[in-house]
């Protein structure tokens, strides 16, 4: 599978120094988060930008697909909220999995709660249910998403397939 990934189109938002670690690591995984915000991808970059605590993700998603490049790939940020003490806890060896992953942000607002016959996110702001998907069985106790964009959908894929084949990551889980 291709990925068909324009990188011309990829809009660079890099972030600060100091926002990110400019250490060049091994990349073994990707992990995909979603945002708990709107769906503006440079916003989420401006406030990454706007704190020093160095939580970042590579990439962010746009609702619109666009893709925002905040660091090089080949560099990393807090994006896990892992730390040591979850590996003792679970009798496993210690791996900075940030360092050895790519992290990706999707913008989107998550789980949302129904109340009365509509639905609302996080911060109790009202979502159309046109962008609400509902689970047959809950996932993390939420049976009601904000939807994710076809266009978003199409973006991480290429994005995806182009990270895999660039650090020879198995595209199996």
């Amino acid at each position: 599978m291709s990925s068909n990934l324009d990188i011309q189109k990829i809009v660079q938002h890099r972030l600060s120094k100091g926002q990110f670690f400019e250490e060049n690591t091994d990349k073994s995984q990707i992990y995909l988060h979603h945002t708990a915000g709107n769906g503006n991808a440079e916003g989420v970059a401006r406030f990454w930008n706007s704190n020093d605590s160095q939580i970042a993700t590579a990439f962010v998603i746009g609702e619109n697909g666009t893709i925002v490049q905040c660091f090089s790939s080949k560099h990393w940020a807090w994006h896990l909220g892992i730390d040591s003490q979850d590996f003792v806890t679970r009798g496993l060896p210690y791996k900075n999995l940030n360092k050895l992953s790519v992290g990706i942000e999707v913008c989107n607002w998550g789980m949302l709660k129904e109340k009365n016959g509509k639905f609302y996110n996080y911060v109790k702001g009202e979502v159309n249910a046109s962008y609400v998907t509902t689970l047959e069985t809950a996932y993390k106790g939420y049976k009601h998403w904000y939807k994710y964009t076809d266009a978003q959908i199409e973006s991480l894929r290429q994005l995806v397939v182009y990270l895999c084949e660039t650090y020879n990551i198995p595209k199996t889980y």
